[in-house]
């Protein structure tokens, strides 16, 4: 659907640039692949601090995801995230997609679905926020999920949709983290703001996520490598 409508308002003769955030990085990753399938061009793919995808199925860790948001919109002060039944559904449903997805890397030879990508990552974890929320503590105990970096968390699987955003990353962490296997290595730049994934929409962040984006666009339009 989301292929059929760009196809429909896309002014023929304008490139593509698609990209997203969170759960919406992976959905605009397929929808990248989908347009290449059918042989339109995408110069320019955007992923905002969302895991690769996984090469298998991973568990559908709803019960950390519900644990996680809820404790972190106990601590919000922004007004932008809120925990409603509404949201509920939502993140059901987007820990579900995310578990379930598994594209095949790129193989050896085969064109990327985007010329260019550029990846923005939070640098924090969100596990700071987790102050005064006991169930996310006993999720994270039962599931043995741990809260601090470790070398590859983030391409592990085991972590699932949600648990690899817990930890703050190292310098080792702000890189492609899996995306090259999916986009390439060789057209991918990948940048970091000092937030963590909450933080990146909301007032005091917005503007340095602004000025990553505009360097992104200036990577799809090949004025940086």
């Amino acid at each position: 659907m989301i292929v059929e409508t760009l196809l429909k308002k896309q002014p023929k003769g304008l490139p593509f640039w698609i990209g997203g955030f969170s759960g919406g990085a992976m959905i605009s990753y397929e929808v990248c692949r989908q347009l290449s399938a059918v042989g339109y061009a995408v110069d320019g793919l955007l992923l905002v601090d969302m895991c690769s995808p996984r090469t298998e199925n991973v568990l559908v860790k709803t019960d950390l995801g519900l644990a996680m948001f809820d404790a972190i919109s106990r601590q919000d002060k922004s007004g932008v995230w809120s925990m409603t039944g509404n949201t509920n559904r939502h993140l059901q449903a987007l820990f579900a997609a995310v578990a379930a997805y598994n594209p095949p890397p790129l193989e050896k030879g085969e064109r990327p679905p985007a010329k260019r990508t550029a990846v923005i990552w939070a640098q924090k974890g969100i596990i700071r926020r987790a102050a005064g929320g006991p169930e996310l503590f006993r999720v994270l105990e039962e599931e043995k999920i741990p809260s601090e970096a470790y070398p590859g968390f983030m391409e592990d699987p085991r972590l699932g949709a949600v648990g690899w955003s817990l930890a703050h990353k190292t310098s080792a962490d702000l890189g492609p983290n899996g995306w090259d296997k999916y986009v390439g290595k060789d057209a991918i730049i990948c940048s970091s703001i000092d937030g963590d994934y909450l933080d990146l929409p909301t007032p005091g962040f917005v503007h340095l996520l602004g000025e990553h984006i505009d360097r992104a666009f200036d990577h799809f339009r090949g004025l940086v490598e």
